[in-house]
């Protein structure tokens, strides 16, 4: 694969990244999950590549759904509100014309590393065309 033309996939990730971090909300905003953070690093920001869809309508051309999860790691229950709040602005804002993006579920649950940690987890279906048949 050309470098230079990279996948629709790998710009759809690279671009919520991009622009997540430009909110400057988060210390850190990362495409995988580590293993522990540190309470120091929060909130951070995780963006989880779930799993895809491919169907084939008549014009031939891939159309994908992307199953995504932006989760997010804060240690104030109420700071998930704002969070959260910024990220579905952030969502409502983005551009229309490459990708569709649907949020389907907000989640939230509290967990614990060496010190207690709360994670809200937004679900999000973004579809889009590809005429290079990959993803």
């Amino acid at each position: 694969m050309n470098q230079s033309n990279p996948s629709v996939k790998k710009e759809l990730l690279a671009t919520l990244q991009s622009e997540i971090t430009n909110l400057k909300i988060f210390n850190h905003t990362d495409l995988f999950e580590k293993i522990t953070y540190e309470e120091s690093d929060l909130p951070v920001c995780i963006i989880k590549d779930l799993n895809d869809s491919i169907s084939i309508p008549s014009s031939g051309n891939w159309k994908i759904q992307s199953n995504l999860e932006i989760a997010i790691l804060h240690t104030d229950g109420l700071e998930s509100i704002d969070l959260t709040n910024q990220i579905l602005k952030f969502i409502g804002i983005l551009p229309q014309h490459r990708f569709i993006y649907v949020v389907e579920e907000i989640n939230k649950e509290a967990g614990y590393l060496d010190f207690s940690f709360f994670k809200t987890s937004i679900n999000l279906q973004v579809s889009y065309f590809n005429l290079n048949w990959e993803l």
